[in-house]
């Protein structure tokens, strides 16, 4: 995704250039916030409600994903400092966040907000104005009538009628050309991190009551104290939850080959830490037998599939499954991952 669509009075070319080589993810966020507030419907923007857009959409890809922006990248410190001042959790929806920032008055909160007031709403106009080191040059220079998509004033910004009216019509390209951009941008960032594309908003999960139902109540019928992999307690068709044994904020699918059932109040511990693989391979190994055996009796193809995707065959050795896992788990280890420490 290279073009923008081609508006005749406005420099949209301009625009594209705003989200190529970049050091810092800035601008992706500050114009996702800018199109945030024009799909509600607002043209004259408060700073501090554009940056708490901008972490705001930030927020979940540094909290819950433990993505890397880059070592000149300052949005990463503030969401940590923020987050811990207003008590906000790690995957808080991105409405609930934005608004706990936009009305605080709590001084490391404000001043967090603002310190993307230094460059970034500045820097973004410099594909229409040029040099934007000088802040007085860039205000005077935004005054001229749709030359750049907003006003640009101490406290606010301003957008152009022309620009809403370009934003609106094409909001869902501008959103995709955006993310497009950024997406490539943190891929450079983490070459290790798996399906970063997903990672970019909280997603919606479906749930894992198919799966429970159709692979593993099954399973614990048939086995009289089938057991929690890590507690050894006894489970029952009513009091377990399917674990993601490597995270789901890691690994960003719920594929059959990463799961396994688990005691609730043991996986609501656990979460996204990451359990010793030479501890757990051989009890995991063997649930994952079983899931594969009840698979192929009750000809579950979908599951099938989702093992041979991975290992290319239904016969599969526990060498094999660590081989998968080892690399995966090092990985995200690397990233920012903790290990999961039993108590």
């Amino acid at each position: 995704m290279t073009d923008l669509p081609i508006h005749k009075k406005l420099d949209t070319g301009a625009l594209s250039q705003c989200f190529k080589n970049t050091s810092t993810p800035y601008k992706f966020y500050w114009f996702l916030s800018i199109l945030d507030f024009v799909e509600k419907g607002q043209n004259e923007i408060q700073k501090k409600e554009l940056f708490a857009g901008l972490l705001a959409n930030a927020w979940y890809v540094v909290n819950y994903y433990k993505i890397s922006f880059g070592t000149q990248d300052q949005i990463i410190s503030k969401i940590q400092e923020i987050k811990g001042v207003e008590n906000l959790n790690i995957d808080q929806k991105k409405e609930i966040v934005f608004k706990r920032l936009a009305t605080s008055k709590k001084r490391i909160t404000i001043e967090g907000l603002f310190h993307f007031n230094k460059q970034v709403p500045y820097r973004f106009l410099s594909p229409w104005i040029g040099d934007a080191s000088s802040e007085k040059r860039v205000m005077e220079s935004s005054l001229i009538l749709n030359k750049t998509p907003y006003q640009l004033y101490p406290n606010k910004i301003v957008l152009y009628p022309m620009w809403v009216e370009y934003f609106k019509a094409n909001l869902q390209i501008l959103r995709a050309f955006c993310n497009w951009h950024l997406t490539t941008y943190l891929q450079k960032k983490n070459p290790n991190t798996p399906n970063i594309g997903s990672k970019l908003f909280r997603p919606e999960r479906k749930g894992l009551t198919k799966i429970k139902r159709d692979i593993w109540d099954p399973i614990i019928d048939q086995n009289n104290g089938f057991t929690c992999l890590y507690t050894g307690r006894t489970l029952a068709k009513d009091n377990y939850e399917l674990d993601h044994f490597i995270p789901f904020a890691w690994v960003s699918h719920d594929l059959i080959w990463n799961l396994v059932p688990a005691d609730s109040s043991t996986n609501n511990i656990k979460r996204d830490k990451i359990p010793e693989l030479d501890m757990f391979i051989e009890g995991f190994y063997e649930r994952q037998n079983q899931a594969l055996a009840t698979a192929k009796l009750r000809n579950l193809d979908k599951y099938l599939g989702e093992y041979i995707s991975v290992f290319h065959s239904l016969d599969i050795s526990i060498n094999q499954f660590r081989n998968i896992l080892f690399p995966i788990i090092e990985t995200a280890l690397l990233n920012g991952f903790n290990k999961w420490e039993q108590s």
